[in-house]
């Protein structure tokens, strides 16, 4: 009798265990997100907690920093419209090398003067192969 018990108990634990652990994978799959489409018609899943920036420059590095050259031209080249309040800037430093991403706002700027802004830092991002752009994303490795 008492090994007919034992065995009882010992399945349904079993049973009891093996449900538990369905059910946290199960949980765990599940993801909300929502869709963003950019003017260029692309498809962007942000998670719905995730703010999206208008702007968002990413230095990286391949082994050897950030390019010396173009990254304080355009630190420059920001700092006269945050000095104006017409942008805010947020730094999310995140390599070992001098990896940053600069998100950018837009604060006092109608839509010309927006256009203006990405005009003036595209051509000076262009010059640069350590560089990539986006428009309309989250901040790709800010900490909240």
């Amino acid at each position: 009798m008492k090994n007919i018990f034992l065995l009882l108990a010992l399945v349904s634990l079993i049973c009891f265990s093996c449900k538990s652990r369905c059910c946290l994978k199960n949980e765990s799959a599940k993801v909300d997100t929502t869709v963003v489409i950019t003017e260029a018609n692309e498809i962007i899943p942000v998670k719905d907690t995730a703010v999206l920036y208008p702007f968002v420059v990413t230095f990286f590095s391949i082994g050897q920093g950030t390019d010396r050259t173009i990254h304080p031209e355009f630190k420059e080249f920001y700092s006269t419209y945050v000095a104006s309040n017409m942008i805010t800037v947020d730094q999310a430093r995140w390599g070992r090398e001098g990896e940053v991403d600069y998100c950018i706002n837009f604060v006092k700027m109608d839509k010309a003067q927006q256009k203006e802004f990405l005009t003036k830092a595209k051509t000076i991002l262009a010059r640069s192969q350590l560089v990539n752009v986006k428009e309309n994303v989250a901040c790709p490795h800010k900490r909240n």
